[in-house]
């Protein structure tokens, strides 16, 4: 997958090609009225003001698509790969508690 239809790409994810349409409905119909609302707050009218909404409504699109392929990627990492990123997590935030611990313990001596 290149990076152009990482953007722009049919999100598939159902096996079902129905389901996939109707969660792209839903998708166009969400990002529709977040732009709506956008162009609402904005004063778009008229002719160039149904051009500045539409452009509007595909970049929301655009960025709910992305947001939900970047989501369905994180899903399909290994297991071994969310081990490693929980074990570095765990491992930092308990050095963060040790050294505060000392740092406060250190001020009051």
């Amino acid at each position: 997958m290149s990076a152009l239809e990482f953007f722009t790409g049919f999100i598939t994810i159902f096996e079902n090609p129905l389901w996939d349409w109707v969660v792209g409905c839903i998708l166009l119909t969400v990002s529709g009225s977040i732009a709506y609302a956008i162009g609402g707050q904005l004063g778009y009218s008229g002719k160039i003001g149904w051009l500045l909404w539409l452009i509007t409504a595909v970049a929301v699109y655009a960025a709910i698509a992305c947001i939900i392929r970047a989501i369905m990627w994180l899903i399909a990492l290994p297991l071994w790969v969310w081990v490693i990123v929980g074990a570095v997590i765990v491992v930092g935030i308990v050095l963060t508690v040790v050294l505060k611990y000392k740092s406060k313990s250190g001020e009051t001596r």
